[in-house]
């Protein structure tokens, strides 16, 4: 199902541990695959729904109902907020129980209310847009069968890009936006890994539920704590 969204920021309108090494930005823009990379979805295809990982996993990704349209480096895939998703299959690689970070970009669209799902493995991890009269995101992990959450400060801007990434070092989840320090809790152990599927863009639960409605470029995955300074959308490629 799609709809119709105005992205005059995109020239368009289109339908519906310490820290490890920090990872290679491309020349041409986005990061490159790194020993701590365990999904990266570019999004560059341009057609068609199988989404390629740049990791040395190769989590293939199937899209469901999304559009492809211009992202913030190259291509990218707009999510219309109703039932668009990427379903990516269970992966012994993506059942990450110690360090991880989540990160997007995202370009927020529209005025509906409610959750809107980044990406979500179910009972593991998650990391989503809060849309309505107040835009914020949020991201958690599960730990011995409850979720611990933590929500940004700051507010998510309609109508442009947006960097947002949850770090988790195995004592605090810390928050990014645009490269900077938002947020942090103090929660102290492991993930609750598992088996199940990883979705992007809705939650599984529903038909599905939680869908966002935003456009989205650069999802990466990993199995390691980013340094701040990787996380920053301004620094140069090397």
């Amino acid at each position: 199902m799609s709809r119709v969204f105005s992205m005059s920021g995109l020239g368009m309108t289109a339908v519906a541990s310490g820290p490890e090494p920090l990872s290679p930005m491309l020349s041409d823009g986005g990061y490159a695959n790194d020993p701590g990379t365990a999904l990266l979805f570019k999004l560059n295809e341009g057609d068609g729904t199988v989404i390629h990982d740049e990791s040395s996993f190769g989590n293939l990704g199937l899209a469901h109902g999304t559009e492809w349209t211009t992202g913030k480096y190259a291509k990218a895939l707009l999510l219309d907020g109703i039932d668009d998703h990427i379903q990516v299959p269970a992966s012994p690689s993506l059942a990450i129980s110690s360090t991880l970070t989540l990160e997007a970009w995202i370009f927020p669209l529209g005025e509906l209310d409610g959750v809107g799902t980044i990406i979500v493995k179910p009972d593991s991890y998650l990391l989503e847009a809060l849309e309505g009269a107040d835009p914020k995101f949020r991201a958690g992990i599960w730990r011995n069968g409850a979720s611990q959450k933590v929500t940004s400060t700051s507010r998510l801007t309609r109508g442009d890009w947006q960097h947002v990434a949850l770090v988790y070092d195995g004592v605090t989840m810390r928050l990014y936006l645009d490269g900077r320090l938002d947020a942090e809790r103090a929660i102290t152990g492991a993930i609750d890994a598992n088996l199940a599927d990883v979705f992007i863009g809705a939650h599984p639960f529903g038909t599905p539920s939680r869908a966002a409605t935003l456009v989205l470029d650069e999802v990466r995955i990993s199995n390691v704590a980013r340094a701040a300074e990787e996380l920053d959308p301004n620094r140069e490629a090397a």
